[in-house]
């Protein structure tokens, strides 16, 4: 038979090697995805983790991605990260990906690139037992789809952490943190974005703390609206006045 052998499939065996081939490859492409998806959950994407995947992959990763409440919103940010402010792609495909952003009961922000490639300059310096998190969170804007960031850090699994915070168990939940709008209603946590915060765990609790609000800053410097992001109290820039005298 040469190099030609069958290839067993749930319904039976392929023996046409053009079937064969494309089974391969089908194959191929789910691992390639399923690996993408555990170097996201590891934060270990780095800052352009879809780069190498064509525009139909990166609609199946966030397909696949969809029944993963911890890593959902993750993929679809770097989703937008990639194919609209990379690869500028065309209006159909930015409708597609708009449509998965209105499934998972949001829509897209124009500083979500920025944002994402600003946490990967923090950095840490320690090992221990406390975790840095980062929230998406939405109920923002007039239509109440708008999204927004919320900080922390525990000495829980971030996973743990976000479970407490969807369900409203402690004080310090983001619902509560953030302060409501004129339209009324409350801040609803979505989802876990590991590719901000799984870099920078575990660490040591005093530098969770700074990371905490370094965490913060570097959303701020990349522009995110200061009303979205939600977290440890940080000192926002004043706006320059003229001081000089008056002749």
């Amino acid at each position: 038979m040469g190099g030609a052998y069958p290839l067993s499939f749930p319904g039976g065996v392929l023996t046409n090697p053009r079937e064969r081939e494309g089974v391969q490859e089908r194959t191929s492409v789910m691992t390639t995805l399923k690996a993408t998806l555990r170097s996201l959950e590891q934060g270990k994407g780095g800052a352009r983790p879809l780069q190498l995947l064509p525009a139909t992959a990166v609609f199946e990763l966030c397909d696949l991605a969809a029944s993963k409440p911890h890593l959902h919103y993750d993929v679809l940010f770097h989703a937008w990260a990639e194919l609209v402010d990379q690869r500028q792609s065309g209006r159909a495909l930015k409708a597609q990906l708009e449509e998965r952003f209105a499934a998972a009961g949001t829509r897209p922000e124009t500083w979500l690139g920025d944002a994402m490639r600003a946490v990967q300059s923090v950095q840490r310096t320690t090992s221990g037992k406390h975790h840095v998190y980062v929230l998406v969170c939405n109920g923002y804007g007039d239509d109440r789809q708008g999204l927004g960031l919320y900080v922390g850090e525990t000495w829980r699994r971030p996973e743990v952490r976000f479970e407490q915070h969807a369900a409203g168990l402690r004080k310090g939940n983001p619902a509560k943190d953030f302060k409501l709008d004129r339209v009324g209603g409350r801040r609803v946590p979505l989802g876990l974005l590991p590719s901000f915060h799984a870099h920078l765990n575990p660490l040591s609790r005093d530098e969770a703390k700074q990371l905490e609000v370094a965490l913060v800053q570097a959303l701020l410097a990349a522009n995110v609206p200061p009303a979205r992001v939600g977290g440890p109290r940080v000192l926002k820039p004043k706006p320059a006045q003229d001081t000089h005298d008056d002749p």
